[in-house]
This record gives structure tokens, C-alpha cells and sequence, in this order.
């Protein structure tokens, strides 16, 4: 349960900064994407609690319009 949201926020904007930091590293080793790995898993976690506590998060943020993005699939081309 988020009762004060800020905390969540402040490790939320940290695991930001570390996946930025990270996805930018072209010679990122094992450690690196494993650490990678971590951040996103714990910021989606913190952004669906956040989402869940309703108060904790302004509408604007709650319902942007889903992103069209187009993806190729490499087994069908």
C-alpha cells in the first residue's frame, strides 16, 4: 500500500536515472545488463503501485493515450 507517495517517486526517478545511465553504455558487460534488468522490473513494479493507489498520480498521467508503435516481427518478413 502507498501511503506517501514521494519515496516511491524518488526510487522511482533513481531506477530511471540508472536505466539511462546503463542503456547508454555500448559495452555494457553481463553485471551491467543484469543491473539493467533489475531497474526496469522495479520501476514498472512502482509505477503499477503508484497507478493502483489512484490519489498517487495525476489524471494527465493516468490516461495518456496509448502509444501506436510499429514492430517488426523477423519471422514474418
Amino acid at each position: 500500500m502507498v501511503w506517501e507517495s514521494w519515496y516511491w517517486k524518488q526510487r522511482l526517478k533513481s531506477h530511471a536515472a540508472e536505466i539511462e545511465l546503463i542503456s547508454e553504455q555500448p559495452d555494457a558487460s553481463k553485471l551491467d545488463i543484469s543491473n539493467l534488468e533489475i531497474s526496469l522490473f522495479t520501476g514498472f513494479f512502482l509505477v503499477r503501485k503508484l497507478m493502483e493507489a489512484k490519489t498517487k498520480l495525476s489524471k494527465s498521467l493516468l490516461w495518456l493515450p496509448p502509444v501506436k508503435q510499429e514492430v517488426s516481427d523477423p519471422l514474418r518478413e
